[in-house]
């Protein structure tokens, strides 16, 4: 009948029954060089040339995201990529404002004692010290052999010279005497003056006056303290009691004492 179509065409059937087929990835090398040959066909280029062109066209492209290129490192108007621990590094994060500070701590237990240091340099010599005493109308008794302690005072450690100087009198009749007076240390017993006292003429006592000085000295050279004292005595019983009538002990702080 007129207007009818009693048939159909097979092309356009077969196109109307197929469904549209995808390239497959496997497949897209192959189209390459499908579209490479059809640019050398038509353009006239050789496919040395073809081939130039497009390894030109991917190298402009090659690394870049929508144009823009990457980086391992931090750099501007580049991509980063996240780390191993899926984060950013911490150089490409704005700084986070400084929190409200915390409470303070306790306190923690004692360190133990550091080991003693190595000894020091020796310090410049100090000033020297003078160390005196004085006193005056000491009795020294009538009994032969005592030793009276005139003046004393302590010593502290040190290399010391020592220096007692006295004067002595006696008015008693019928006997004279030796007067031995010395310095003492501690134990240490230095310096000896000997004088000869007594009344009369010079027939009983030769040489004996009534009143006498002395002048003793020593060196010593101490670790610790020790009490420095000026004494006298005398050899012979006496009818009264003799006088020391002015004494001192002076002690003098050296470097060095040397006695020669």
């Amino acid at each position: 009948m007129p207007g009818r179509r009693d048939s159909q065409d097979p092309a356009a059937a077969d196109a109307v029954a197929r469904p549209r087929r995808s390239v497959a990835p496997g497949q897209r090398l192959p189209l390459a060089i499908s579209v490479v040959a059809l640019a050398v066909a038509c353009t006239g280029v050789t496919p040395a040339e073809a081939v130039r062109a497009a390894k030109t066209a991917f190298a402009s492209n090659a690394g870049k995201v929508n144009g823009i290129k990457a980086s391992k490192t931090p750099a501007p108007n580049q991509l980063l990529p996240l780390g191993d621990d899926a984060k950013f590094p911490a150089s490409v994060l704005p700084a986070a404002p400084s929190g409200p500070r915390g409470p303070r701590g306790a306190e923690g237990a004692k360190g133990d004692t550091g080991a003693q240091g190595s000894q020091g340099q020796t310090g410049p010599r100090g000033p020297s010290n003078v160390l005196t005493a004085n006193r005056t109308n000491i009795p020294l008794g009538s009994a032969a052999g005592n030793n009276v302690e005139l003046v004393a005072f302590d010593l502290p450690p040190g290399n010391w010279w020592i220096l007692g100087t006295g004067s002595l009198v006696y008015e008693g009749t019928g006997a004279a005497s030796y007067f031995r007076c010395s310095v003492a240390v501690g134990s240490q017993v230095g310096g000896q003056s000997t004088a000869y006292l007594g009344v009369g003429d010079d027939t009983n006592f030769p040489g004996a006056t009534l009143g006498g000085g002395f002048a003793v000295q020593m060196g010593s050279g101490t670790e610790a303290t020790q009490r420095v004292a000026l004494r006298c005595r005398h050899d012979q019983p006496l009818s009264a009691n003799p006088i020391a009538e002015h004494v001192s002990l002076t002690a003098i702080r050296a470097e060095t004492v040397e006695i020669k």
